[in-house]
C-alpha cells in the first residue's frame, strides 16, 4: 500500500499528537500487550509494547520516516 502525500501529512500529525499526549500524560500512561493484538501465537509480544520508552522510540522513528 502506497501512501499519498495527504496520507503522510495526516499520519505525521497523528503520530506527533500521540507523542505529545504521551509526554503530557506520562504518569497516567500504561502499556498493555494483549495477545489478541498479534497474529502469531509463537511471538505474542510486540517489542514496542513492553515499555513506554520503546513505544515513544518507535513513534519518533516513524515520524522521521514521514
Amino acid at each position: 500500500m502506497a501512501l499519498t502525500k495527504t496520507d503522510k501529512e495526516l499520519l505525521h500529525i497523528l503520530v506527533q499528537k500521540e507523542i505529545n499526549e504521551m509526554k503530557a500524560d506520562a504518569k497516567k500512561l500504561m502499556i498493555v500487550n494483549a495477545e489478541y493484538i498479534t497474529t502469531s501465537k509463537d511471538n505474542s509480544d510486540l517489542e514496542f509494547l513492553k515499555a513506554e520508552e520503546k513505544y515513544e522510540e518507535i513513534l519518533q522513528k516513524l515520524l522521521k520516516k514521514l
